[in-house]
C-alpha cells in the first residue's frame, strides 16, 4: 500500500486556500447563472430530485450575499455575541469544541466540519456520540449538539440534564422548554426553514461561517481566508448544476449497471459515504454500503466475482465477436472503445500500445476484455464498486483500492476531478481497467487553466452527485 501522506501544517493548509482563492476566477460571474432554473432542475426525474437542486441553486445565491450565515441560521445579535466571545475564546486557549450529531445527516455534515477545520482552526475538534456523552468536560470546551431535523427530545434532556458544560443547538426550532435551556447556556442556531431538501449542505456551510465568524474576532486574515474561499462553493455548485454531460453520464452510466441490486462505495474518513448511502436508501433503487478507504481487503473484496470470463465481453476475432455479439454491437464497441480500429488489427497490434483505463480493453490472464458485462452475466454473483477519487489529501489511498479491486476484476465506477488530468501524481488513476469514470468539472482559472475542487468544497459536489445517480439508479430500476 501507498506510504501516508505527510500531513500538512495549519500555515500550509491555509496557504493553499489562500492561493486557491488568488487563482481562481471572481465566483461572482457565476451570480447570474444560478438566478435561473439549472439544466440539471430541467432534467429532474422526481420532485424530490428537483427540489434537492433547486434548494442547492438557492444556497449557491446565499453565499454570495454579504450576510450569508444570517440568511442560513436565525440566532439573535445578543446571542451571536456572546457566542463569539464563548468560541474565539476557546480557539485562542486550545480548547475543544465536541459534536453531537443527533441523525445520520447530521453526522455526514460534521465529519465534513470536523475533517476540514481540525487542520486550520487551532482548537481540538471531536465527534461524540449522543449516547455516550462525557459528563465531565474542562471550562475551555463547548457541546454543539446538531441536528437536521426534530431530535430525541428525551435524550437530549437527559444529555442537558446531567452535564454543566456549555451546550450550543444548530439544528431545527426546538420546544419552548429545550430551547430555554440552551439560552441559559451557549444559545440556539436555528436553521431556516426555506431548506428542507439538502440540510448537510446548509448544516456544512453554515457551522463553517459561524465558526469563520467567531475566529474572524481574534485572526481576522486567517478567517477571512476561509471565508472568501466558502463563496467559491457557489461556483462548485453552479458549474455542475449546469453540466449536462456529467448528467447524461451519470444516466448512462447507471442504466450499463442497471442488473445490479448491492454496491460498495469506498471512500475517505469524512461525511460523503453516509451521505451516499442516506440518499440510496431513500430511492430504495440499489443497496448501498459504505467501506472506509483499507477496509476492502479485510472482507468487502470477497464479494466481487474475479470469474473475468463469465463477467465481460472477452475480444475475440471478427468473425467470432460477430456470431456471438451481432455487427451492430461490435461496430459501438469499435467507435467507443477502439477509436474506430477494426477489432483484427486491434488484436493483431494490442501489445504494441498498452494504454488502459476507462473506455479502453483491459488484458487480463492472457486475453483482451472490454469493460461491458456480457449479457448472460449474473450480476447477484457481484458487487458494484464505487470508488471515491476526488480528494487531493486521499487520492494515494484510492489508487490503492483500485489496485485491490482491480485485481479481482471489478466492476469499477470511479469519481475524480477534471482537473486531475495534467497532475502527474493523479494519471495513476489512469493504469486501471475502470468501467465508468465521472469527473468532478473544476473551477476556471485566472489564466484559462483548470482549478481543482479543494478538501473544503468537496462535500457540495459530491453531494450533488449522489443525488443525481441515486436518481439515475432508481429511474433504470422504474
Amino acid at each position: 500500500r501507498s506510504s501516508p501522506r505527510r500531513a500538512s501544517s495549519t500555515a500550509e493548509e491555509l496557504l493553499l486556500l489562500q492561493e486557491k482563492n488568488q487563482i481562481t476566477t471572481d465566483s461572482s460571474a457565476k451570480q447570474k447563472s444560478v438566478s435561473k432554473a439549472s439544466s440539471w432542475e430541467v432534467q429532474a426525474r422526481f420532485d424530490w430530485e428537483k427540489k434537492y437542486y433547486r434548494e442547492m441553486r438557492r444556497l449557491a445565491q446565499v453565499l454570495h450575499r454579504p450576510d450569508p450565515l444570517d440568511m442560513l441560521m436565525e440566532l439573535s445579535d445578543e446571542a451571536s455575541s456572546s457566542l463569539v466571545k464563548i468560541i474565539s475564546d476557546i480557539i485562542s486557549k486550545e480548547g475543544e469544541i465536541l459534536f453531537i450529531p443527533f441523525d445520520l445527516t447530521a453526522l455526514a455534515a460534521v465529519r465534513n466540519i470536523v475533517t476540514n477545520w481540525r487542520r486550520i482552526l487551532g482548537c481540538r475538534l471531536k465527534i461524540v456520540d449522543k449516547n455516550f456523552v462525557p459528563n465531565a468536560l474542562s471550562d475551555n470546551s463547548l457541546f454543539f449538539s446538531v441536528g437536521t431535523k426534530k431530535p430525541d427530545e428525551e435524550l437530549l434532556f437527559k444529555i442537558l440534564q446531567k452535564n454543566a458544560s456549555r451546550f450550543l443547538w444548530i439544528g431545527p426550532s426546538l420546544t419552548k422548554a429545550l430551547e430555554q435551556i440552551f439560552q441559559r447556556s451557549a444559545g440556539c442556531c436555528i436553521l431556516k426553514s426555506d431548506f428542507s431538501c439538502n440540510r448537510a449542505d446548509v448544516l456544512y456551510a453554515g457551522v463553517s461561517l459561524l465558526l469563520a465568524h467567531c475566529w474572524k474576532s481574534i485572526q481576522s486574515s486567517k478567517a477571512e481566508t476561509v471565508q472568501k474561499h466558502l463563496i467559491q462553493a457557489s461556483s462548485v455548485i453552479a458549474y455542475l448544476l449546469n453540466n449536462v454531460s456529467i448528467k447524461n453520464s451519470l444516466g448512462q452510466t447507471m442504466q450499463a449497471n442497471r442488473d445490479y441490486k448491492t454496491a460498495f462505495f469506498v471512500g475517505p474518513p469524512v461525511g460523503t459515504g453516509l451521505f451516499w448511502t442516506k440518499i440510496f436508501k431513500q430511492t430504495e433503487s440499489l443497496i448501498l454500503e459504505f467501506h472506509l478507504f483499507g477496509e476492502s481487503v479485510h472482507g468487502p473484496i470477497v464479494t466481487v466475482d474475479s470469474q473475468i470470463e463469465n463477467k465481460f465481453v472477452k475480444l475475440e476475432n471478427r468473425k467470432q465477436m460477430v456470431l456471438n455479439y451481432g455487427k451492430d454491437n461490435l461496430a459501438q464497441w469499435e467507435r467507443d472503445f477502439l477509436g474506430r480500429t477494426k477489432i483484427d488489427h486491434f488484436l493483431n497490434h494490442a501489445m504494441e500500445d498498452l494504454s488502459i483505463g476507462s473506455n479502453r480493453p483491459f488484458f487480463a490472464e492472457g486475453n483482451w476484455y472490454l469493460p461491458v458485462l456480457r449479457n448472460d452475466y449474473d450480476s447477484a454473483k457481484d458487487n458494484l464498486i464505487i470508488i471515491d477519487a476526488t480528494s487531493r489529501r486521499y487520492f494515494t489511498h484510492a489508487i490503492d483500492e483500485l489496485a485491490t479491486y482491480g485485481c479481482r476484476y471489478a466492476r469499477m465506477i470511479v469519481l475524480s476531478q477534471e482537473a486531475f488530468q495534467k497532475d502527474a501524481e493523479k494519471k495513476l488513476l489512469y493504469q486501471y481497467p475502470i468501467s465508468h469514470l465521472i469527473e468532478l468539472p473544476g473551477l476556471n482559472g485566472n489564466n484559462g487553466e483548470i482549478i481543482p475542487i479543494s478538501d473544503f468544497l468537496l462535500p457540495f459536489g459530491m453531494n450533488l452527485l449522489s443525488v443525481a445517480m441515486a436518481s439515475a439508479a432508481a429511474a433504470t430500476a422504474g
